[in-house]
């Protein structure tokens, strides 16, 4: 079975549950499981640099305000 179809499994039988406590353990399992997740771990070694690369960005100045990069796009969408 693949992710996707067992996802969809999973959802129909949230969705056709009127019991209560099932559906709180549902979610405090969702909660403790997303709780002891940290994004970092997650993503790749790339992201990571990327990521890293990004804040040295910020931190040394090399950075566009969001104004500057709205009005290029502005400009480049013709929404002078």
């Amino acid at each position: 079975m693949r992710a996707a179809e067992l996802k969809n499994d999973l959802i129909k039988v949230i969705i056709n549950t009127e019991d209560i406590n099932f559906l709180q353990q549902v979610k405090d399992f969702f909660k403790k499981q997303n709780a002891s997740l940290d994004w970092w771990d997650e993503i790749t070694d790339n992201e990571k640099e990327m990521i890293e690369l990004g804040l040295k960005d910020i931190e040394e100045g090399r950075v566009v305000p969001h104004e500057e990069v709205r009005a290029e796009i502005n400009k480049l969408l013709r929404k002078n």
